[in-house]
């Protein structure tokens, strides 16, 4: 009797570790699933973005969206509890030195602007940066670390995930 338990005690766990393992897996990738489907929300592809305008958290100027005609824009959408947000700033600014000749970045916040301010401070933000629940709702974002690459006529062209220089590059690319 004693071999049955121990024999069947170690079947169950050899059988519970596995389920466990995919669980786990299946887990994870309905979170990559949810994170790509909210990725595909927003404005479409080939849909211009609304007007606005909004006042700049760095330089006080007014922003609008006729500002960035000039050449095309990476609007990307940050909060200041998220860490993968704050993990983008510096691969942000690098890519602002990188290419703001060519394209123009825009940073917009969806929190309160005296949060902000401690962010602008560590991560000495380079681009325009525009914090306002408004604009992020108008330009339909669903979620932060996401962003809209739009073209010289405020055309979205592509849009995804914006979380470090890899996924800069193949939204600007």
């Amino acid at each position: 009797m004693e071999n049955f338990t121990f024999y069947s005690t170690i079947l169950i766990w050899l059988i519970l570790i596995p389920v466990i393992y995919f669980i786990v897996l299946i887990i994870r990738q309905m979170n990559v699933i949810y994170l790509y489907a909210m990725s595909n929300s927003g404005i479409p592809v080939g849909v211009e973005i609304p007007t606005f305008e909004e006042k700049s958290m760095l330089t006080k100027s007014n922003i609008t969206n006729t500002a960035f005609q000039d050449k095309p824009t990476l609007i990307a959408f940050v909060s200041p509890s998220c860490k993968r947000c704050k993990a983008l700033l510096a691969d942000w600014n690098e890519a602002y030195d990188l290419y703001h000749d060519k394209y123009n970045f825009l940073l917009i916040g969806y929190g309160k602007e005296e949060q902000f301010n401690k962010i602008v401070q560590n991560y000495k933000i380079k681009s325009e940066f525009i914090v306002s629940k408004s604009l992020f709702e108008k330009l339909k974002s669903k979620l932060v670390a996401f962003a809209y690459f739009i073209d010289a006529n405020g055309v979205v062209r592509r849009k995804g995930l914006c979380e470090n220089m890899q996924e800069i590059k193949s939204l600007i690319g």
